[in-house]
């Protein structure tokens, strides 16, 4: 399974990972997958976690995945993180799904202002501000 984690703007590079695989020979591991569209298709890039090899690498200049590797190399402590959460609420039988922050008819949630600020991995971060 591919999780989104996020999408680098400027560059139009989305992010995404594996869920955590064993091998009783290496351990355990990640594969994270950049790719950023072109003319004829995608550029992309695939990192191994822990070790960040670069697995395969087409279409991204050298410098670049210099900087790719560099990025998935600082946020690996996240990435990891995350898969082992998500791995935890697929496994888990009484987890369920959050509810939405956006349900503003409730009495406890109409004096209540939120407003997106950013977004990451799926997950919606408001900044609740209330009117008084």
């Amino acid at each position: 399974m591919r999780h989104e984690y996020l999408k680098l703007v400027p560059e139009n590079i989305s992010v995404t990972f594996t869920d955590i695989h064993f091998s009783p020979r290496t351990g355990e591991s990640i594969i994270v997958h950049l790719e950023r569209p072109n003319e004829n298709g995608f550029d992309i890039a695939e990192y191994v976690l822990p070790v960040c090899y670069c697995k395969k690498c087409m279409g991204f200049t050298e410098d670049e995945e210099y900087h790719l590797r560099a990025f998935v190399q600082r946020n690996s402590p996240l990435i990891w993180e995350i898969a082992r959460e998500d791995g935890q609420r697929d496994v888990a039988s009484n987890w369920s799904n959050p509810q939405p922050l956006d349900d503003f008819n409730s009495p406890s949630s109409q004096n209540v202002t939120q407003k997106l600020i950013f977004e990451l991995y799926g997950y919606k971060i408001f900044f609740d501000v209330s009117q008084r």
